[in-house]
């Protein structure tokens, strides 16, 4: 019986042995990834530019003063 133990522990070890080394080694993250900046489009020319560069009117965003004058196209 002390036999079968053996072989069955053996056999099991080896299994979880196999299976660590077959699956990929997780991903080291040495410098943190940066977060997606969000965008807008313009209202006048449909660009899409980061919201921190957009110019906004109410709910209207614009890329340059220029587009913010002339307004939204129709």
């Amino acid at each position: 019986m002390l036999r079968l133990l053996f072989w069955i522990a053996l056999i099991a070890t080896a299994y979880w042995l196999w299976r660590r080394f077959q699956q990929p080694s997780p991903r080291k993250e040495t410098a943190a990834e940066p977060e997606a900046t969000p965008t807008v489009r313009c209202a006048h020319c449909d660009a899409h530019l980061p919201k921190d560069r957009a110019l906004s009117t109410g709910e209207q965003w614009f890329c340059s003063l220029e587009h913010q004058r002339l307004g939204k196209h129709d």
